[in-house]
């Protein structure tokens, strides 16, 4: 909530250095399977090999935004699976745009909350009561572009 609140007052600090997104999607990866192994789900990886080993961005700010969604997605699922996905894609006047996923088998959230929750500190019933299904099932999908790193 804090890096939101100065991002939106312009005070944020976005640091551009060299990353390897594969390679922190793996990290991720490796340290959430703990978790998943003790909930009995299955983590999934998928790396599209189309994806530029080297791009400028912000590795903090990307590693913190794949944790906390895979992190929610593992916490929120009670059986079946959760997926983190990158893929490259390509324009030939343009450099390549990296699409982070991450997928689950969880409750979802109700399709008449799904607006919700772009809003600042919303929370979806679906996120209170763990028991509700919503549109998200059986596979709900968190998906960003991040616009702190380009290739």
């Amino acid at each position: 909530l804090l890096d939101l609140s100065r991002l939106q007052a312009r005070k944020l600090v976005l640091v551009e250095s060299d990353i390897r997104p594969a390679e922190i999607v793996r990290d991720i990866y490796e340290w959430l399977q703990p978790v998943a192994q003790e909930k009995k789900l299955d983590l999934v990886m998928e790396i599209d090999p189309g994806v530029p080993d080297i791009v400028t961005g912000d590795p903090v700010r990307l590693r913190q935004v794949l944790f906390n969604l895979a992190g929610n997605a593992l916490k929120f699922t009670e059986k079946g699976s959760v997926g983190i996905y990158l893929q490259a894609t390509y324009d030939q006047d343009a450099p390549a745009f990296l699409i982070f996923k991450v997928a689950d088998t969880g409750i979802g959230i109700p399709a008449d909350e799904i607006g919700n929750i772009f809003r600042e500190f919303e929370q979806g019933s679906a996120v209170r009561s763990r028991h509700s299904e919503g549109s998200g099932s059986p596979a709900a999908t968190a998906q960003f572009n991040p616009p702190f790193m380009h290739a």
